[in-house]
């Protein structure tokens, strides 16, 4: 089934794409306007001459969606997949291979890293960015540690958000919806002579998905962003940005002993300044530099175990705090400074160069996480190169290289290689190679998290483990892709391999391991055949380990048709496969299986087929999404599942001003998980209103 699902696509592809279709004329065909990105070599090219495979998500695609928040945007994506852990949780990956932390793609707003360093997820939700203000999302589908370091691992996404000039007036939005939706916006944008200015306010709450009696799922967000841009020469630009996002989201469930019903809390702030000097039309510098503190209080209180229902069975252990009231806290408090030197030449005909220079220093404390009070101080430096080279009108060549210096694995090298055959105007074949590596986070390298006494934080039950001996991740990806079109039509269909070497995974150890606190106090527990005590102590403790050799193999179908005049359609479409076992438990576990297929993290199918047409006034759009059978890391075996969102618009003139109505079903065939059981997506309708004067 899975070669003929592949032979199939192979198939319709290159009818689809063969030289005659799409036919332009001449050499300007292949330097002509097609479309261009940048995220992929830090470069600005045309998709056919790109060193790997970029997806553009544009206003158009935001609109027609319907999508409500980031991560669902991203379903747009040939082999992302997006799963949420809860209504105000989500996680995000390329080809499978995650948990739910993910943190295997780097994610950029504006030039600008946004991951977290405990964990090196990103906090999906707590990004001070507003669909309505969103220019454009180009999402790296490969490893990118040449251009981006090593977070990159399996992709970059970079979210860019519209130039200030180019909303000007003011906007008020209102949104109603199913499941407690609300949101409300106010965007004001001004325009004097060289300088232009905006500033939005978001208020957003939402009481999530359908779950378990007890389970919180909800949100409440308030967001602030100002931007301005400033043109103090005719060849200088400068960008002036900073905002703040403060809510909570709901989490964890009545009667849970290690995570009861609580509220996260969240305050995050950033400014950031990028200068541009144009110094011809050859070269250019950028200096960009940022500065970011993220509040998270996660702090919940635990009651003491002789609380609990059979309380007793701790009586004789000597010593034990039984009576002591605990805390689970995963708070972290974070401080980000970022200077980055980037410079842009065409040093010879047909040669391109793009090196520049990545600084950040991070600051946090984690008490909960490391079990100190001090902060942890993590500094990062990269260096990066990459050249373009046109020997030809028939040949793009690439090479480039990222070294990075990181706190817990020291110094790598990610390098890449690539080459793009024009073999019609218009239409490429690509051929490339490359390398990347990603470091333990925080919590993997020296994560010590447990439930600890309230009073002096000394830990009682271990929960997880990091280790300071991992090794990093490694991958090598072989791409060949055919990729081209142009105003109309774009297209890319790429097969690809990839050897993952030492991915660290989370491994189930039961009880504690010989040496850790209280591992010597057993109660007596007949159904437990370690001896431990019933329902008291974790019931495993997480590891940190690298696992064995995992190869992935697949292929990806990427178009977007503009068919006629006011029509577009778009399809993403994956094949994956995986050979390979991640470690997941210790041998023999009653409980819990040892270990997991690598192939079942990725669905062999993934799908996205979207559409809008205009016909006057009022605009339809629709998005189908399907994802074959998966299970995320140490996470529930899920179905597949289809899902179709249907929005209906119409434009208004209203003498003043122009405004927009607008209804949209989400998950219009019904309840279904995208990330475990318990939690369920459902039907919701969704009214929006906005006028802009």
């Amino acid at each position: 089934m899975r070669r003929t699902a592949t032979s199939m696509t192979g198939v319709a592809l290159l009818v689809a794409t063969a030289p005659g279709a799409l036919a332009q004329s001449g050499e300007a065909a292949y330097y002509g306007d097609l479309p261009t990105v940048v995220t992929a070599g830090r470069l600005e090219q045309p998709r056919t001459r790109v060193p790997a495979s970029v997806t553009v998500i544009d206003r158009e695609a935001i609109t027609a969606s319907g999508a409500t928040d980031l991560p669902d945007l991203l379903r747009l994506v040939a082999g992302v997949q997006v799963g949420h852990f809860s209504g105000a949780k989500a996680t995000v990956t390329q080809q499978g291979l995650a948990d739910e932390f993910s943190r295997k793609m780097q994610v950029l707003v504006d030039g600008r890293v946004v991951y977290t360093p405990a964990t090196s997820g990103v906090a999906w939700y707590d990004l001070p960015v507003s669909l309505e203000n969103i220019d454009r999302i180009e999402v790296t589908r490969g490893p990118n540690g040449a251009s981006y370091g090593v977070n990159a691992f399996v992709g970059a996404i970079h979210i860019r958000t519209r130039p200030p000039e180019e909303t000007e007036g003011t906007r008020i939005l209102t949104e109603v919806g199913g499941d407690g939706y609300r949101r409300s916006l106010v965007r004001m944008g001004t325009r004097d002579g060289s300088s232009s200015q905006r500033l939005t306010w978001e208020r957003r709450r939402d009481d999530g998905y359908t779950g378990k009696a007890g389970t919180r799922h909800d949100q409440r967000r308030h967001r602030v962003r100002y931007r301005s841009r400033h043109r103090p020469g005719v060849n200088t630009i400068l960008d002036v940005d900073a905002g703040v996002n403060a809510g909570y989201t709901g989490r964890g469930s009545d009667g849970s002993y290690h995570e009861p019903a609580h509220d996260r809390e969240v305050e995050r702030y950033f400014g950031q300044v990028q200068w541009q000097w144009l110094r011809s039309s050859h070269e250019d510098w950028r200096v960009h530099l940022s500065h970011e503190r993220a509040d998270v209080d996660d702090r919940m209180e635990v009651p003491p175990y002789t609380e609990r229902d059979g309380g007793d069975a701790l009586d004789g252990i000597e010593d034990f705090p039984g009576d002591a009231p605990l805390t689970n806290d995963p708070s972290t408090d974070v401080r980000r400074t970022a200077a980055e030197l980037e410079h842009h030449s065409r040093p010879l005909p047909g040669l391109r160069l793009a090196w520049g220079l990545h600084g950040r220093h991070d600051e946090l404390i984690a008490p909960g996480y490391v079990g100190d009070e001090e902060p942890v101080v993590l500094n990062t430096r990269r260096a990066f190169l990459h050249t373009e080279w046109r020997p030809g009108a028939r040949w793009t060549l690439h090479a480039g290289v990222g070294v990075e210096d990181e706190p817990y694995t020291g110094t790598h090298a990610a390098p890449r290689l690539g080459a793009n055959w024009h073999y019609h105007p218009g239409h490429a074949v690509r051929l490339s190679a490359t390398r990347a590596r990603r470091a333990p986070s925080l919590l993997e390298a020296q994560g010590n998290w447990g439930l600890r006494q309230a009073g002096n934080n000394e830990l009682v039950d271990l929960m997880m483990r990091g280790d300071r001996d991992l090794e990093p991740e490694r991958v090598d990806s072989v791409e060949l892709a055919l990729v081209g079109g142009g105003e109309a039509f774009n297209y890319e269909f790429k097969l690809f391999q990839r050897t993952f070497r030492d991915l660290i995974v989370g491994v189930d150890t039961y009880p504690a391991t010989t040496g850790e606190p209280y591992s010597d106090y057993r109660g007596q527990c007949p159904e437990d055949p370690y001896g431990r005590p019933c329902a008291y102590l974790a019931s495993h403790v997480r590891l940190q380990q690298n696992s064995e050799t995992i190869r992935t193999r697949g292929a990806e179908l990427q178009l977007d048709w503009q068919p006629a005049r006011g029509s577009r359609l778009g399809l993403a479409y994956a094949w994956g496969t995986a050979e390979g076992e991640l470690d997941t438990a210790v041998p023999d576990h009653p409980l819990l299986e040892s270990t997991q297929s690598a192939d079942s993290t990725i669905p062999e199918h993934t799908a996205a087929l979207w559409g809008s047409q205009r016909l006057g006034a009022w605009r339809f759009s629709a998005a189908a999404y399907h994802v074959s059978a998966m299970q995320w890391i140490m996470s529930d075996e899920l179905d597949g599942w289809t899902t179709l969102d249907v929005t209906v618009a119409r434009d208004l003139d209203l003498g003043f001003g122009d405004g927009r109505l607008a209804v949209a079903a989400l998950d219009a065939p019904g309840e279904y998980a995208d990330f475990h059981d318990e939690y369920r997506r459902d039907r919701r309708l969704y009214a929006h209103a906005s006028v802009t004067f």
